[in-house]
């Protein structure tokens, strides 16, 4: 545990991958959240009555406005909408999105809309000020900000002497890998080292190791909390989920803490029971113990994950062809030449012999 001394402080929630697929996902946890301040999450899904998707992907995730409450009822307040998802009903949806979020005051995160807005969001209570920064892999342009950009670190520099805490939320990685690729583990350390407090990480829908780095804190992945996909099935793994308690005051992260969450058939959130709840914190250690040496080649990385990697893509295909036509074709032999694809394939080889 990290551990400064304040007597003021706030407290603050942050959970992973969400979806509107539910009314009441926190029947059983919702103690868990008592006496928030702040609840962070990534929204992953467009909020609009619009219902023409306007890119051909196996999922393409919306769920009409009036189911917003459901969000602020569980007293969401701030949330991530810089994911690959975001754009699945095309700006139209975005926009209606945002405009949502806004209605019911919750702060939005991740996007530039108009030209006057910020790249970041000052939050303030008890005289902490916490400044809160999203940023995507992938993605370039006026509404998103790369997590690769310098942009993103002459934002922390200036940011970090503005505000006590500073919070990067990044979407990236590869989905349901158990550990991040060593480059983004490099670049997580390097936002800590620009001046940001803690990295929240989201995308691969599946938990991966917590880092306590300098007096930061990496969460290289939240994993899936309010979320489901036909993946899920195959995936097991992605239906644990991390929500993070942190107690922060003017010197930084006063305490955390990490509350794992399982879901149920139902779609409901439970809380972890204690045997599995040591494997996974056992399971963490070995991981986090592995991946101290972040200059091993990328390659074993390929190895360890590229199984995964082509269950995924396969699955995916389908989907696509079940849904769109032997049209997906065309995207499926690309995948297969494509370099991310050769990589894995090298990887798939190597595991052999490690």
């Amino acid at each position: 545990m990290i551990i400064n001394s304040n007597l003021n402080s706030v407290t603050f929630f942050a959970v992973g991958d969400i979806t509107l697929n539910i009314k009441d996902p926190l029947k059983y946890i919702k103690n868990i959240f008592k006496n928030s301040d702040f609840i962070f999450g990534n929204l992953e899904t467009v909020i609009s009555n619009n219902k023409k998707s306007v890119v051909k992907k196996a999922t393409t995730i919306r769920f009409p406005k009036n189911q917003i409450k459901y969000l602020k009822n569980a007293g969401f307040n701030i949330l991530n909408i810089a994911n690959n998802h975001i754009l699945d009903f095309g700006m139209d949806g975005l926009l209606d999105t945002f405009n949502a979020l806004k209605d019911e005051n919750i702060n939005v995160l991740g996007v530039k809309i108009k030209n006057s807005d910020k790249r970041y969001i000052i939050l303030e209570k008890n005289n902490i000020k916490i400044g809160l920064k999203g940023c995507i892999e992938g993605y370039q342009n006026e509404i998103f900000l790369n997590i690769w950009s310098e942009k993103l670190i002459q934002i922390i520099k200036n940011l970090k002497n503005k505000v006590n805490v500073l919070i990067i939320s990044v979407h990236w990685g590869a989905e349901y890998n158990t550990v991040p690729r060593p480059v983004f583990i490099k670049r997580a350390r390097y936002l800590i080292n620009s001046g940001a407090n803690i990295i929240l990480g989201h995308h691969p829908h599946i938990i991966q190791h917590i880092e306590e780095y300098k007096k930061g804190l990496i969460i290289y992945s939240l994993g899936n909390f309010w979320f489901y996909s036909p993946s899920d099935k195959v995936f097991k793994f992605s239906k644990v989920g991390l929500v993070l308690k942190l107690v922060l005051n003017k010197d930084g992260i006063k305490f955390y803490d990490i509350i794992p969450v399982i879901r149920n058939k139902d779609l409901s959130l439970r809380l972890l029971n204690l045997n599995n709840k040591t494997r996974l914190f056992d399971t963490f250690k070995k991981i986090q113990e592995y991946y101290k040496n972040t200059d091993l080649p990328e390659i074993f990385w390929y190895a360890f994950n590229s199984r995964k990697y082509f269950k995924n893509g396969i699955i995916g295909f389908r989907l696509r062809i079940n849904k769109y036509g032997i049209s997906q074709l065309i995207p499926f032999f690309r995948w297969m030449i494509s370099l991310e694809f050769y990589k894995n394939f090298c990887g798939l080889i190597i595991s052999k012999f490690i």
